[in-house]
Formats: structure tokens, sequence, C-alpha cells
């Protein structure tokens, strides 16, 4: 039987086959960086997102560039989806666009 919608509070980086809805709230597409600066390989370009659930919680989330060309026509801001199969991590760096401690 697969899991209930889990809400974004449940989400660690120790539990496995969590599945979640979320609201898309931002969406936009991040070249590859490096320590020069950004890179002018095309290959590298990542999809970076704030997703939101129910109760508004928030996550700060990325779609790989080798799963670029799946998903990139499919996300779209504003739309509602049941993600599964992801893997979460700490949300550190300089930068973060959520204040949830994990990203996925």
């Amino acid at each position: 039987m697969a899991p209930r919608n889990q809400l974004i509070s449940a989400i660690t980086p120790l539990v496995d086959d969590l599945r979640v809805k979320v609201r898309v709230v931002q969406l936009w597409f991040m070249p590859p960086y490096n320590n020069n600066g950004p890179s002018s390989a095309s290959n590298g370009v990542q999809i970076q997102m704030v997703l939101c659930d129910r109760e508004n919680n928030t996550i700060a989330s990325s779609v790989k560039s080798i799963y670029l060309n799946k998903f990139k026509s499919v996300l779209k801001e504003g739309g509602v989806y049941v993600l599964s199969k992801f893997t979460v991590g700490i949300n550190g760096g300089n930068f973060r666009v959520t204040n949830n401690v994990y990203k996925s």
C-alpha cells in the first residue's frame, strides 16, 4: 500500500518512502556555478523551486541537471504535484530560500 501524503514538516533525511502533495510557489533555472562564477556549460542547469504544503510549510527543492529534460516542461509555478522517491539533505550555505532546516 502506498504511503499517505505527508506534510513537509515530516521530511527528514532519516525517513524514506515519503510522499508529499505540494504547490510550486516559485520556480527558476539555475545555471552551473563554480568558484570562479557562473559556467558557460549548458548541461549543468538545474531547476530550483520553493514548495509549499497544505499547512503553508515550505522547503527548497531542486531537480538535478540530468533530469532537466524530463521535468522542465512538466513542472510549472503554481502547479500542485504529488512527489515521491526524492532525497533530502541539510539546507546549508550562505543563501537559503526557506527557513526549513532541510531541502529536497
